[in-house]
């Protein structure tokens, strides 16, 4: 490749980049801040055996494809244990629903917090290398038998074109907006599984006294999305499902609330007359409205429709699935739809994210929503010795034990248990320097200690001093 591109290894960034620049760190030991490991202390890093050759190492196995970048050692663990993945990628979890396709990925990165792209034009070159050399066994006639990824998106794109043309003059006025992707059903948990996370709220559906917003958080891998295909589903059988919209991060318009309410409203145009009628003469009224603000377009396409066909209708209400708000581009858009969403008194929402600031924020100012924790973990009860550990270091102070049970519980969804219990348990013996040292004479030690251990459980993952500023500013 280097010789039939002589710019690429004149580049030099194309080529092999060193041994000694292929360092990796203990699992224990984080990125100490910069864009490379300069500051990192070299005696951390592992000793492994040369290798006896520089070209590149081909892998064959299951390659985790999602929206978030892996920069920590235990998320990686856990996904390599758990799912039995030898590798990380985001590129593909956008594709892979409506074209499955077989994934080369050049690895750039050991998916730690020592992340560099360094290595990154050198696996590109790789991967495309690869990718050469398998098509070149592959017989050219099951090549040219294959559908183009374009085919498969300009067939479903088509299908949507004949819905708008059987509606005839009406579908002309929606033809202006073209929608994004329906949220799809592909990724569905198993049948006789309940698709509602608590079997409790299986008829929130229904029941026109629930609060009208369902919101389901958890972290990245939980099965947030399985869980939101499953119930769309459980909703289109019903007949009670009004439009569904997923947020992708990376993935063009479905990264932004840009063209959110449009998709919205054609998917409603399509599935009632009454709505269509109203949309078309919310279009009618203002040919502009899909340039208007976002409120604008949820007041006019989405809101007003729904009020009016609530007062003429005794049906059960309709529901909006709305999957990870949290990969919508723009902390602005997402404060906004929550505000949105509060606001809309005339149909349900189910919507799932992680639970990031903004977004807790936000619905901590809701009044009556449904709100679950969706966690993937084994839970590790405290015995006998790590309970006694924990009321001698409380000391007879209520506020301590207040502390530990407040702090381990409203951080359940982002944290695995035993790792919070830990922040206890192990030696009060913080690393920091003298004047944030707790005099051994303080008759409040213990407490001093614990408020210490939750702020620096708070900022970890915070290499960089802008972000410890920003975080301990916060406080």
């Amino acid at each position: 490749m280097l010789k039939n591109n002589p710019f690429m290894e004149k580049e030099g960034k194309y080529s092999y980049q060193g041994a000694e620049n292929d360092l990796l760190f203990e699992e224990e030991y984080g990125h100490q801040g910069g864009y490379n490991c300069d500051n990192c202390d070299q005696k951390w890093v592992s000793r492994r055996e040369p290798r006896n050759t520089t070209s590149p190492e081909i892998h064959y196995g299951t390659i985790g494809s999602g929206n978030l970048v892996v920069k920590d050692t235990v998320t990686r663990k856990k996904l390599q244990d758990e799912l039995g993945i030898i590798c990380v990628e985001m590129e593909a979890a956008g594709l892979m629903d409506q074209f499955p396709c077989l994934v080369i990925c050049g690895i750039c990165n050991y998916a730690d917090s020592h992340k560099n792209k360094l290595w990154q034009p050198y696996a590109a070159a790789t991967a495309a290398a690869y990718a050469k050399e398998l098509l070149s066994i592959i017989p050219a006639r099951e090549i040219a038998a294959e559908k183009q990824a374009i085919e498969v998106f300009e067939q479903s794109r088509g299908v949507y074109t004949a819905q708008l043309t059987a509606l005839g003059a009406q579908g002309s006025i929606l033809a202006r907006y073209v929608p994004v992707r329906e949220l799809n059903f592909g990724s569905r948990l198993r049948s006789g599984v309940v698709s509602f996370p608590d079997a409790t709220k299986e008829e929130w559906s229904e029941e026109r006294n629930d609060p009208l917003i369902f919101w389901l958080n958890g972290m990245a891998g939980t099965g947030k999305s399985t869980i939101a295909r499953s119930v769309a589903e459980e909703l289109e059988d019903k007949g009670q499902l009004a439009a569904s919209f997923f947020f992708n991060r990376g993935d063009g318009n479905l990264s932004h609330a840009g063209e959110f309410v449009t998709t919205i409203a054609i998917q409603l145009a399509n599935r009632s007359k009454a709505l269509r009628n109203y949309i078309c003469e919310a279009v009618q009224s203002d040919r502009n409205v899909a340039s208007q603000s976002l409120r604008t377009q949820w007041d006019q396409l989405t809101l007003s429709p729904f009020s009016k066909l609530n007062a003429n209708s005794s049906f059960p209400p309709s529901v909006l699935v709305i999957d990870a708000l949290d990969e919508c581009d723009g902390d602005d858009d997402i404060k906004l739809l929550l505000r949105l969403f509060a606001e809309s008194k005339s149909i349900r929402i189910f919507t799932t994210s992680r639970p990031e600031t903004p977004i807790r924020l936000g619905f901590r100012k809701m009044e009556g929503i449904f709100h679950r924790d969706l966690a993937l973990m084994k839970f590790h009860a405290p015995g006998e010795e790590e309970i006694a550990t924990l009321v001698q270091k409380a000391d007879g102070l209520f506020i301590y034990a207040a502390t530990v049970c407040r702090f381990i519980k409203t951080q359940l969804g982002l944290w695995p248990p035993q790792g919070l219990l830990e922040v206890f348990l192990l030696p009060n013996e913080p690393k920091m320097t003298e004047k944030y040292e707790i005099p051994s004479v303080s008759p409040t030690k213990e407490l001093d200690a614990i408020y210490i251990q939750i702020l620096k459980h708070s900022i970890r993952g915070a290499n960089e001093n802008e972000d410890r500023e920003i975080y301990c500013y916060s406080f």
